[in-house]
Order: structure tokens, then C-alpha cells, then sequence
């Protein structure tokens, strides 16, 4: 299966193979798909835990939360 650029897709930055992702697959620059073994960007989630409080109170608002504590913060943006 080629990308398929009428339907809603991701560009992918970095020194991957990977141009384009859809559907939860990952595509070279000409839409062809990249084999599994090729899949080399991982789903990283965010170190909530290390980030300045400051950060988090901005992640937390702009999530329809309310800023209470940084522990409380990490804890509603690890429930997203």
C-alpha cells in the first residue's frame, strides 16, 4: 500500500528513511512503505517528570486542565 496524500497524513523529521507516516505506518520519501525491520522511530513519550514546572503549567492548560502542583501535573498529562 502507497501513501495516499488525498487522505490525512504525517511528515516525519530526522535521519530516518522515514518522510511520511499514516494509518500507523511509515513511508520513504516517493510513498512507498518501509518495512517493519525499517521502523525505526520509536513512540517516545514526554519526561514529564523532568520538565520546569513552568512548562508543565502551560501542558496542562493548554490540555483544559487546571494548574495545581507539578506532581499533579505529571500526573494529569500521563492520563492524556
Amino acid at each position: 500500500m502507497m501513501l495516499d496524500k488525498s487522505r490525512p497524513y504525517a511528515t516525519v523529521h530526522g535521519i530516518s528513511e522515514a518522510k511520511y507516516r499514516q494509518d500507523g505506518r511509515y513511508f520513504d520519501g516517493s510513498g512507498k512503505p518501509l518495512d517493519k525491520k525499517d521502523e525505526i522511530i520509536p513512540e517516545i513519550k514526554p519526561d514529564y517528570a523532568s520538565m520546569h514546572w513552568k512548562q508543565l503549567e502551560k501542558l496542562v492548560r493548554d490540555n483544559g486542565g487546571e494548574y495545581r502542583s507539578k506532581e499533579q501535573a505529571v500526573e494529569f498529562m500521563e492520563a492524556l
